[in-house]
């Protein structure tokens, strides 16, 4: 988490980002750190991207009926009902200039460590992404 924020850091503060962090101690998984690096920074720019006029992001890394819940909520555009089905869909995209590929990696990685990916949103208000994994024994 911390070095997705490290590389994002410049292009948020550009935006007018504000970033809420609480990640509680001793959550830790069995992963592989570049593959979930990448994952959380696909989430982060798509947050960057859903708030154009500045905004929030909050990130909390928290421990929940023995697994790991990562959660990063945004204060963006939000997406509506029929987007939602199919974000995770790959090629698929709203964006001008976007490959569709990012949440459909996202899912990819989450799923390869016996996670589970839960996206929630609403119009206006904005976006929530929870990957919530299996703790370390």
């Amino acid at each position: 988490m911390e070095d997705a924020l490290f590389l994002l850091a410049p292009e948020m503060e550009t935006a007018s980002i504000g970033v809420e962090t609480e990640f509680q101690s001793g959550c830790e998984i069995m992963a592989d750190p570049p593959q979930l690096k990448g994952a959380v920074v696909n989430v982060l720019k798509n947050a960057v991207q859903a708030m154009k006029s500045g905004g929030t992001i909050r990130i909390d890394l928290a421990d929940s009926d023995g697994r790991v819940v990562a959660t990063i909520q945004d204060t963006g555009i939000g997406i509506g009902t029929e987007e939602l089905n199919h974000i995770l869909d790959p090629f698929y995209t709203t964006r001008e200039k976007g490959s569709g590929l990012g949440l459909a990696i996202v899912q990819q990685v989450v799923s390869r460590h016996q996670g589970q990916l839960e996206i929630t949103s609403t119009p206006g208000t904005g976006t929530r992404v929870r990957m919530i994994f299996g703790r370390a024994t």
